[in-house]
């Protein structure tokens, strides 16, 4: 992704953060320090995979930042991973990952459906199969092996692209890494400006 963006003189500034130790709350905390510590910097887009959107969220809905402009969400479980719903009360799933992939379960008493919409315009990449049952058997509906597309999907998302890649290897796809070299720098994901929006029911 980095290398893809390069040419349009970005500085990259990578987000890592231990996924299986600690809530989503203390990851959007990290961020904020991390985004407080950017001086110099008059603009700043997220590219956020799977759970990283979620922790980009929870940021909106406790800070902001007047220089954040654009984000990528790939592949993010927006309305809950149907993977985690289903292994919540196995122990080896909470082992394995911990206190944030708890979290990651669509219902609508739970973590994820008390989180904002995005602040910032934002667009929607979604992995597909495009067959009624998607990659993964176990979990209903079209999805990317791990995340659902009707999950995948967020209203208010500014254009929306489904690809037919696997979850993990979604960042490392040619098609996911130019549609968002498009978005961050045009707004939209397709080389004729054409957009996908997602409508905010009313």
């Amino acid at each position: 992704m980095q290398s893809v963006l390069e040419p349009d003189g970005y500085t990259f500034v990578n987000f890592d953060y231990p996924s299986t130790q600690q809530p989503i709350s203390v990851f959007a905390d990290q961020l904020q320090q991390l985004i407080a510590s950017l001086d110099g910097i008059e603009r700043i887009h997220f590219v956020a995979h799977s759970m990283g959107g979620l922790i980009v969220r929870k940021w909106c809905q406790q800070y902001s930042d007047p220089r954040v402009q654009r984000m990528v969400m790939i592949g993010t479980p927006n309305n809950g991973a149907e993977i985690a719903t289903m292994l919540k009360k196995n122990l080896l799933f909470q082992l394995i990952f911990g206190p944030s992939g708890q979290q990651l379960v669509s219902d609508p008493e739970e973590f994820i459906s008390t989180l904002p919409t995005p602040t910032m315009e934002f667009a929607v990449i979604a992995g597909a199969r495009g067959t009624p049952d998607g990659f993964n058997p176990l979990i209903p509906g079209d999805d990317d092996g791990i995340v659902t597309v009707l999950s995948a999907r967020l209203a208010g998302a500014a254009d929306y692209l489904a690809v037919s890649v696997l979850h993990s290897f979604q960042p490392w796809a040619p098609d996911v890494m130019q549609a968002t070299r498009r978005f961050l720098s045009t707004g939209a994901f397709r080389a004729n400006g054409v957009r996908e929006p997602i409508p905010i029911e009313r």
